[in-house]
């Protein structure tokens, strides 16, 4: 099964989790897999700290991504300690899950999603403490809850309008974190809309949206995105042309696709060049 509680969270809502930080980290990295060589372990929280350990399965068994959640636990503050016990029930946990069986998402009613909430609330008693459980579940519960209110309130409003006057009357009961998540996953995808606009209706929309201050670096960041692929698919045409010079080794050839890549962009954009280039390469 593929991750099933995180994959039902990333459809509900707009509200995700981000589980690797792309900065350098001047700690120990002897508890990393090679991919996480360059990332800083996330401690958002005592669950983002076991995904991001656990994302190492497959370039390491799980005898050996639990030596090096045990390592970095170690090297931790007694504050900051996430306890590899919990580590541990929260991997049988994880296991657990498989139980529930694979899940059409989009296919999920009330009922369905209902029945889910309650077997997952009953799997995560066996594994935790109320207090774990608050801990590592507490914005997941919450999230899937509001889906449900939101189902609930779609069956029992008249239309569209209707809906959306509840569903606003239900925002004003949220924290005020969720409310502002809510309400800025709305505003992504109303500026989603506007992106198949031409280019004035575009911007007009877009200012009545977010103001014109915002409209101004939306555009100019359009441009720059539009430059930037410009010179991404020139590159792409010197290279090919590169790799299909039969007077060349293959050796050869790298070299001056390095070069041509050096020249072409910044070292900055090195990473994210080579990047695009392997997944192109699978198209």
């Amino acid at each position: 099964m593929k991750k099933t509680v995180l994959a039902l969270i990333g459809v509900i809502s707009a509200v995700g989790a981000v589980y690797i930080y792309h900065d350098i980290d001047p700690s120990n990295s002897s508890y990393k897999v090679t991919s996480q060589q360059d990332t800083k372990v996330d401690k958002s929280s005592p669950r983002d700290t076991f995904e991001y350990f656990l994302s190492g399965l497959g370039e390491a068994d799980l005898p050996t991504i639990k030596q090096h959640f045990k390592e970095y636990d170690q090297l931790q503050d007694m504050d900051e300690q996430a306890k590899l016990d919990l580590f541990n029930r929260y991997i049988k946990y994880r296991k657990a899950l498989q139980n529930i069986g694979n899940l059409n998402i989009k296919q999920l009613n009330y009922a369905a999603l209902k029945k889910l909430d309650s077997r997952l609330l009953e799997l995560q008693k066996q594994f935790f403490t109320p207090e774990q459980r608050q801990q590592l579940f507490s914005e997941e519960a919450q999230l899937r809850h509001i889906a449900l209110r939101q189902m609930e309130l779609r069956q029992i409003a008249a239309n569209d309008a209707d809906y959306n006057t509840l569903w606003q009357q239900e925002l004003q009961t949220l924290p005020e974190n969720l409310q502002k998540s809510y309400r800025n996953a709305s505003l992504l995808g109303q500026l989603q809309k506007t992106d198949k606009m031409a280019g004035q209706d575009r911007y007009l929309q877009q200012e009545e949206l977010v103001g014109p201050a915002a409209a101004d670096r939306l555009a100019h960041l359009r441009s720059e995105r539009a430059e930037f692929q410009n010179t991404f698919d020139h590159y792409l045409k010197r290279r090919d042309k590169i790799e299909s010079d039969s007077s060349m080794g293959q050796d050869a050839k790298n070299r001056a696709v390095q070069k041509l890549r050096q020249t072409m962009f910044s070292a900055k954009q090195q990473r994210r060049i080579q990047a695009l280039e392997s997944i192109y390469a699978q198209q």
